[in-house]
Formats: C-alpha cells, structure tokens, sequence
C-alpha cells in the first residue's frame, strides 16, 4: 500500500499489505501539511505516522476482497511486533520514498 502525496493524497495498491510507504517528491513541510490535511497523519524525520483507522477507512473502500480488512490488521500486527507502531497503537510508522 502507498500513500500517493502530490497535488492531492490517494492510496494506491491497498491490496498490497507486504509495503506502506508514503510516496512523494514534495518537500518534506508540504508531505507534512498535507497528510495533516488529508487527517491521515504527520511525518517525524524521515518517516510518517499513519493513523491506522483512516487508512483502513479509506483503504477499503478500494478494494473488493471480504478479507481485506482482516488482512490489514495482520499488516498492523507484523508492524506492532516489529516496533513500527505508536505507543497508543493508532498511528504505524511509513518510510517516505520520491517517485520513480
């Protein structure tokens, strides 16, 4: 799954739960502003922090798959296990990548 930041913010590929990135060639203030914008979340050095609920919220409203949601929360689990996930376990940590 990523998180498309340029003139607007999307999700692109949310089937694909093996990767979250937020994907952009925006300075990092505008990544910032506009995630804040789009209620999805912040950025703190190189990464962003998603808020978990409104990426499931507007991620599955992409796919038609019964499972997905289930599926994302297995996602959640892995970053969880992995320390990716915010002390309340709301928001999961993204690595910020330009465009290709």
């Amino acid at each position: 799954m990523r998180v498309i930041v340029d003139a607007d913010v999307r999700i692109e590929d949310p089937g694909n739960l093996t990767e979250l990135a937020v994907v952009s060639d925006l300075p990092a203030e505008e990544i910032a502003t506009a995630l804040r914008a789009a209620d999805l979340g912040d950025t703190a050095g190189d990464h962003a922090w998603l808020r978990c609920a409104a990426l499931e919220e507007q991620g599955a409203l992409l796919v038609d798959d019964p499972q997905w949601r289930q599926r994302f929360q297995g996602m959640l689990d892995y970053a969880r296990r992995k320390g990716w996930m915010d002390d309340r376990g709301e928001a999961v940590r993204a690595h910020i990548t330009a465009r290709e």
